[in-house]
């Protein structure tokens, strides 16, 4: 992945959250991509302090999630990026 999937994808799931935040409906986001631009991971781990939580998977770890799981928050939360350290 590059830069690109930084610039144009980070912000936007960033400001989904803050509106959903500032109705007071607790939420987060699952950042589904093929691979994680290391910047998105940051950014992703950055936001978290303010409240933001963004769960990020690879493609296929998420189907095998989801196809194991009965609920897609279980499989979203089982199938974090462990590695990194983000949700």
């Amino acid at each position: 992945m590059t830069l690109q999937q930084h610039i144009r994808e980070s912000f936007s799931v960033h400001r989904h959250l803050e509106t959903f935040l500032k109705k007071g409906i607790k939420s987060y986001s699952i950042f589904i991509s093929p691979r994680t631009f290391t910047d998105t991971k940051r950014y992703f781990s950055f936001i978290k302090k303010d409240g933001f939580e963004v769960r990020i998977s690879e493609i296929d770890s998420f189907i095998n999630a989801s196809e194991k799981c009965k609920t897609l928050n279980k499989a979203a939360w089982d199938n974090r990026d462990k590695k990194n350290g983000v949700v």
